[in-house]
């Protein structure tokens, strides 16, 4: 979340994440989390990249995540 003056929008992308603070996590929940976290990064540096070029006035052309 950003700490100065701009607007932190969230959007609920339907995942989550297994709680290791909880429970010890087998591997297979482990590599969910790491999944999961992969998925969340690429849809978050997209968002970055569509706010990048309409600041600027570049078209920018989405490809499929």
């Amino acid at each position: 979340m950003m700490t100065d003056s701009r607007m932190a929008r969230r959007e609920p992308l339907g995942i989550f994440l297994y709680d290791p603070i909880q429970k010890k996590l087998t591997s297979e929940q482990k590599a969910h989390n790491r999944e999961t976290e992969q998925i969340a990064e690429t849809v978050r540096a997209k968002r970055q990249l569509e706010v990048q070029a309409s600041t600027l006035g570049v078209s920018h052309e989405s490809s499929p995540i």
